[in-house]
C-alpha cells in the first residue's frame, strides 16, 4: 500500500505531466481542480494538505477530457443506461417514439432535454399555473389585488 508521502509524490508527478500535456498554468489547474490557485506550488513546497484534496486533484484529472472539451467549446456526448424501468413506461415510450417517427433513444433524449430545459416556477402563482393552468383543463381566475387597511395609529397621552 502506498504511503501518504508516496501518494503525494505520485499525484504531483501526474499533475505536472497533466499541466504540460494540456497547456495549463499551475494556477489554472489548482483553481479548476481544488479551487485553490496555490495548490500546485504548495504541493511542490511540501505544505501539509489533506488526502481529500489530493484525491480531488486526481478526480479532476480523470474527468479532464470532459472539462477540456467544454473549455475548447466542443459539444460533449455521453451514454446513459437506465435500469429497472417499469414495463408500462417502456411500452409507452416505445409507442410515443413510434408515433413521432423517432427511435426510442431519440424520444428519451427529447423528453430529457425538454424536462431539463424548463425553467422552474419562480412564484407560487407560476407554480399553480404550471400545475393547474389552462393546459391542464383548469382556468384560474386572477384574484383581485387587496388594498391593505390603514395602519393603526397610537396616540400618545
Amino acid at each position: 500500500m502506498e504511503s501518504v508521502t508516496e501518494f503525494r509524490a505520485t499525484v504531483l508527478r501526474r499533475i505536472e505531466q497533466f499541466i504540460v500535456l494540456h497547456g495549463l498554468s499551475d494556477t489554472t489547474f489548482g483553481q479548476q481542480a481544488v479551487n485553490d490557485g496555490h495548490f500546485v506550488q504548495d504541493l511542490r513546497e511540501g505544505v501539509n494538505m489533506t488526502l481529500r484534496r489530493l484525491e480531488r486533484a486526481e478526480a479532476f484529472m480523470r474527468a479532464a477530457p470532459d472539462f477540456l472539451a467544454v473549455q475548447a467549446g466542443r459539444k460533449l456526448t455521453a451514454s446513459l443506461t437506465i435500469h429497472d424501468i417499469n414495463d408500462s413506461v417502456k411500452a409507452r415510450l416505445k409507442m410515443r417514439a413510434a408515433e413521432r417517427g423517432h427511435s426510442v433513444e431519440e424520444e428519451a433524449r427529447r423528453i430529457l432535454c425538454a424536462a431539463l430545459d424548463r425553467a422552474p416556477p419562480s412564484t407560487l402563482a407560476d407554480l399553480a399555473t404550471a400545475l393547474f393552468g389552462p393546459e391542464h383543463g383548469i382556468e384560474l381566475e386572477v384574484h383581485p389585488a387587496i388594498q391593505p387597511s390603514a395602519a393603526t395609529e397610537f396616540a400618545e397621552e
